[in-house]
């Protein structure tokens, strides 16, 4: 299921005629790391989006599917959505 922000995105590119830029990618393993003073644990398979605040650019892939995050930490999932968890390229794969 996309997020409105997705279709958003999806859309936009349609319109563009640049569908290359909407590629759907997840991690491809595991991910342990420090995330502004949080140690996380991304799993293997979170989607990603190369969603900015300035547009689309394939040159980051932040995490786009927040539901690893436990529900008692809403503001570990308030900066994960609005500072953005970007992901190195070697670690994401497009999904098949």
């Amino acid at each position: 299921m996309f997020k409105v922000e997705s279709l958003i995105i999806f859309v936009s590119a349609i319109k563009n005629n640049d569908l290359k830029q909407i590629t759907m990618k997840q991690t491809n393993k595991e991910i342990k790391m420090n995330f502004r003073g949080y140690d996380i644990v991304i799993p293997a398979g979170t989607r990603t989006t190369h969603k900015t605040a300035l547009g689309i650019d394939p040159n980051y892939n932040f995490i786009d599917d927040f539901s690893f995050i436990p529900k008692d930490m809403p503001l570990l999932k308030h900066d994960a959505m609005y500072y953005g968890i970007d992901i190195p390229a070697e670690d994401v794969s497009d999904i098949k």
